[in-house]
């Protein structure tokens, strides 16, 4: 094995790799005054925010000598011609949108990283096109469904999500006019397999494994499976000062129950991780025994069946709970996302850039969901991870060391020369 095929331009230097890793993080920081609330990062899908964001990396993509384009689901694509028209395209990038208060790298230093490696090739040309992508949903915030953007882009994206509301009413379909974009054009938003060379998604952990293992980048063997369930809980409101003890129906307490027996759940599977992070009280007054009660519990395992299995197991707790107390339990929705093995064949290849560039080589599951998980069920996909000192995710306390986006954007860069070797 090789580490690079031969090259027109010559390698950047250990200074140029830092350079644009400096670079990257300047633009991170810039990213994060495009939020929805100030003083926190929250920027979700076909937002204001989003906006913005996508009127500044067509600056830098063009910038960066990249064809820009978007498609209706408003995901974003800077393109890098192969030496073809008839060429292959080969995806690289991350998502754009963030949880509420989130961290400055979640998903747009991936995306930004992979503009970092397009100007270092200094207009060389491979066999394959590159994309630059910026999937544009991935958290699934302002919907209730995350990925919308890669599954716009395999074909998945249902129709009838067009119909799906955010809490000021707006539907998706409603939100896509807005932004600028066509609806009844999606379709055209998938891609055919036929065209696509594969992808690699360059993310931050979001965890400690790195960390603890020293290692400034790491691989993604598979990414865990999702369970998403939606549900809300009927009890009936009263006078707080009035309605005796013995005589109510509070759904919050019967919330709370159901949050403790997700997490007693949680705790019973090795490997599973289970969580209510979402809660809205109706009528949500401090006079007011609440009326009713809608969570989300996020269930996630690295293997399908224990996950399913844990999911009904929950819903049963649940349905116990609430049974209990007289309230009444109404699914609203469930979403499954299956775990999902990376590609063997890029993911050693990675693998092998990481040794001869002289890194450690840390090999570890994804507990995250990422838009690589539906993306290798499309085309081949592997996943690359960037250190997180101290291991936060989804969280403002999220931190990245500028030596280690420069570790990842030279091993993106050694990758691509690898696999045009092949």
């Amino acid at each position: 094995m090789t580490l690079s095929a031969e090259r027109s331009c010559a390698k950047p230097s250990a200074d140029a790799f830092e350079a644009a890793a400096r670079s990257v993080m300047a633009r991170c920081d810039a990213i994060a005054q495009l939020t929805e609330e100030p003083g926190v990062v929250t920027r979700t899908y076909l937002s204001d925010a989003m906006y913005n964001l996508h009127t500044m990396m067509r600056t830098w993509m063009r910038d960066a000598g990249l064809t820009v384009r978007m498609d209706a689901a408003a995901n974003i694509f800077g393109h890098h011609r192969g030496k073809s028209f008839l060429s292959k395209t080969f995806l690289l990038g991350s998502h754009l949108d963030t949880v509420r208060n989130a961290g400055k790298y979640d998903g747009v230093l991936g995306v930004l990283a992979a503009i970092a490696v397009i100007q270092l090739l200094d207009d060389h040309v491979f066999d394959f096109g590159i994309d630059v992508v910026g999937f544009a949903d991935t958290e699934g915030v302002r919907f209730g469904r995350p990925h919308l953007g890669s599954m716009a882009l395999t074909g998945a994206l249902d129709r009838n999500w067009l119909e799906l509301k955010d809490r000021q009413g707006t539907t998706l379909e409603e939100a896509i006019y807005n932004f600028g974009l066509r609806p009844e054009e999606l379709p055209f938003a998938a891609r055919r397999r036929e065209s696509l060379a594969g992808c690699v998604e360059l993310h931050v952990e979001q965890g400690p494994v790195l960390d603890q293992h020293n290692a400034p980048v790491g691989v993604v063997t598979a990414v865990s499976g999702l369970t998403r369930i939606d549900l809300r809980i009927v009890g009936q409101a009263g006078h707080a000062g009035v309605l005796p003890m013995n005589a109510r129906k509070d759904a919050l307490a019967g919330a709370a129950d159901a949050i403790l027996a997700v997490e007693a759940c949680g705790q019973k599977m090795p490997g599973l991780v289970a969580t209510v992070g979402e809660i809205r009280c109706v009528p949500n007054m401090s006079s007011v025994v609440p009326a009713e009660v809608s969570l989300v519990v996020d269930i996630r395992h690295e293997d399908n069946a224990a996950r399913i299995h844990a999911a009904e197991g929950i819903l049963a707790a649940i349905q116990q709970m609430v049974r209990q107390r007289g309230l009444g339990l109404e699914l609203l929705s469930r979403d499954e996302t299956p775990a999902m093995p990376l590609d063997m064949d890029l993911t050693g290849r990675l693998i092998d850039v990481i040794a001869a560039t002289g890194n450690p080589v840390r090999k570890l599951p994804s507990g995250a969901s990422h838009d690589a998980s539906v993306m290798a069920g499309f085309t081949p996909t592997a996943m690359l991870l960037i250190r997180t000192p101290g291991g936060a995710g989804h969280s403002p306390d999220e931190r990245v060391k500028v030596e280690d986006v420069a570790v990842a954007i030279r091993v993106l860069y050694e990758f691509l020369f690898q696999l045009a070797s092949a």
